[in-house]
C-alpha cells in the first residue's frame, strides 16, 4: 500500500502498516515511510 510522505514530497510504500479508527468513526491506515522513517497516514481501510 502506498501513501504520500510530506517529508520526500512523493508517493511510498506503508512500512508497518496498521488500521486505525479515527475521531469520526472512519478508517485510517498509518505507518512509517520506507525512505526516510517519517510517519504517514492515509484516509481508508485497505
Amino acid at each position: 500500500m502506498k501513501a504520500f510522505c510530506m517529508k520526500c514530497r512523493k508517493e511510498t510504500e506503508i512500512k508497518e502498516a496498521q488500521v486505525v479508527r479515527m475521531k469520526n468513526g472512519n478508517h485510517g491506515t498509518k505507518g512509517l515511510c520506507c525512505s526516510c522513517g517519517a510517519k504517514v497516514f492515509k484516509v481508508g481501510k485497505q
